[in-house]
């Protein structure tokens, strides 16, 4: 009966734990998708404001590019 108990409050230890784990992880991958789609309106931002030229906007552009691969 002593053994029961202890798995028993082991598997009440152990539940919370992964739930805590798997919803950091899924908090972790959404703020990597807000990032690019953050990047990627600043860089929208960049080419509506610079139409003649966009060289101005590579930095963006290759911070986009950066962001969003992380994201994946």
């Amino acid at each position: 009966m002593k053994v029961f108990k202890i798995q028993l409050m082991s598997y009440f230890l152990t539940i919370p734990y992964l739930v805590l784990f798997l919803t950091n992880c899924t908090t972790d991958r959404d703020k990597e998708q807000k990032r690019c789609q953050n990047a990627n309106n600043i860089l929208q931002l960049c080419l509506i404001i610079n139409q003649n030229d966009s060289r101005y906007c590579d930095t963006q552009s290759a911070s986009a590019i950066t962001t969003c691969q992380a994201a994946k």
